[in-house]
This record gives C-alpha cells, structure tokens and sequence, in this order.
C-alpha cells in the first residue's frame, strides 16, 4: 500500500487536451526545476513501410503515424504497438519545458524548469534526438 501512496505523492501530470494538438500532457500541481516526470523504456523496431504496406491497412498505417515516430521510409514501433505511453502524448514546443535523458534502456523525461498547475508538458523535436524526422507537429 506504501507503494500505491508514493505514487499519488510523485503524481504531477494527466492527460487532457492540448492547446497544442489533439491530447497533451497537463501538470495538475506546480512541478519543480529537474523532477523526474516519467520513463520511457526503449523497446521499438524501425519497420519500413514497404514491410507494413504488404498486409497492414493504411488506416491502421495512418493512426500509428499519429502516436509514433516515424519518417517517410517507416515508422518506430514498440513490441506492443497497444502499450501507449505517456511519451506519446508530449507535444512539440520551441519554449519546451521538459527535456530527455537517454540511455542504452530507457529515455527519461525531467522537467528543465518550473512548470505551473496547468501548463502544458512540451518537449522541443529538434533537441534531445528527439524524432525531428516527424513532419506531424505544428512549430509555435
């Protein structure tokens, strides 16, 4: 139960809609400079296109575009392409408020300063290797 407790403590954000685009990552509670927000383990295989087109509808092909990185040769996806994650909802922003640390087993997300209740968690694509490759976001 300790355990459960702790969570709702390190609880800061919830996904609700974006002014953004489309769902975003919302703070709940003001969140401190460098807090840990969330990890995203890295378990995901380039599949080209050409592979997915040979039996996979391109309404199904359309709607991973929308939740993973992907280019015009494929797209990044996880072992369980059911499985979302919270990094799937992180939206692009040049003023971002958030920033990516990877490894060789997971990228985890911190905050780089002082975010408000309210606000919107951003990160920006065209740091942090983050996917620039993606054309799906609006630069503002």
């Amino acid at each position: 139960m300790e355990s459960i407790i702790q969570q709702c403590r390190d609880k800061y954000f919830e996904l609700a809609p974006s002014k953004i685009h489309g769902i975003g990552i919302i703070a709940i509670r003001s969140i401190s400079k460098d807090t840990f927000l969330f990890e995203d383990p890295i378990k995901a295989q380039f599949i080209p296109y050409e592979t997915l087109y040979s039996g996979v509808q391109k309404g199904v092909i359309k709607s991973l575009n929308k939740h993973f990185a992907h280019n015009k040769e494929g797209i990044e996806l996880p072992t369980n392409i059911n499985y979302i994650q919270f990094v799937n909802f992180i939206n692009h922003s040049k003023q971002h408020n958030t920033r990516c640390i990877s490894d060789l087993h997971s990228n985890k997300y911190y905050t780089n300063r002082r975010i408000q209740n309210g606000e919107e968690l951003c990160i920006n694509y065209l740091e942090d290797d983050y996917c620039p490759s993606c054309i799906d976001f609006k630069v503002k």
